[in-house]
């Protein structure tokens, strides 16, 4: 039976973004399991010591909960990325199996993090997705490994534009951010595209 993840940003006692993650939630429920009801994320209980500070709430579930875990976020620095080529990788739900992703971390060389390229086009790094800067907008392809909840929220505000954007296109950018459930868009990485190599 397939697992799934929901990361969760914990900020002071309130979980963050909750209405796209349980949209996210809902939908792996109706894919894989429509003969339950979706986990409610809203009943989370958020244990004392977890109401100051910031911390990862990490959801691990089938069609039930089957663990959930508060641990301290810290971002690591991230400043340079390789372009990584995988043109079967799947990731279309938040699948508790990163196998995939984690072999593809490890070709990152001398590099912090991979930038992975499907089919000719850019998609996520292996824990964010990612915003191109041109001079004047923020563009995120169109086809993402995961749709990330924050990337779907950056999305509805019009922060992000979508853009289809080919490996050979990242010349014409300034530079990349990264950013995820646990990492705000404004405060995210930003890595110069002289340094994806």
């Amino acid at each position: 039976m397939k697992q799934f993840l929901e990361s969760i940003c914990c900020k002071d006692g309130a979980l963050l973004n909750l209405p796209y993650h349980q949209r996210r939630l809902n939908k792996v429920f109706q894919y894989f399991h429509p003969e339950h009801l979706p986990i409610s994320l809203a009943s989370i209980s958020i244990p004392e010591e977890y109401q100051k500070g910031i911390y990862k709430c990490r959801l691990r579930y089938s069609y039930r909960i089957l663990s959930l875990e508060f641990s301290p976020y810290i971002m690591r620095p991230i400043n340079s990325l390789k372009l990584v080529e995988h043109n079967k990788i799947e990731y279309a739900h938040k699948y508790a199996d990163r196998t995939t992703l984690n072999e593809l971390f490890e070709k990152k060389s001398i590099a912090d993090d991979v930038l992975i390229v499907k089919n000719g086009f850019l998609t996520d790094t292996t824990y964010a997705n990612i915003a191109l800067f041109d001079g004047t907008k923020w563009l995120t392809p169109v086809s993402p490994l995961l749709a990330g909840t924050r990337r779907a929220k950056l999305l509805d505000d019009r922060i992000i534009q979508l853009a289809t954007i080919k490996k050979n296109d990242i010349k014409n950018f300034q530079c990349v951010r990264l950013f995820n459930a646990m990492i705000p868009f404004e405060e995210g990485p930003i890595i110069s595209t002289k340094n994806i190599f």
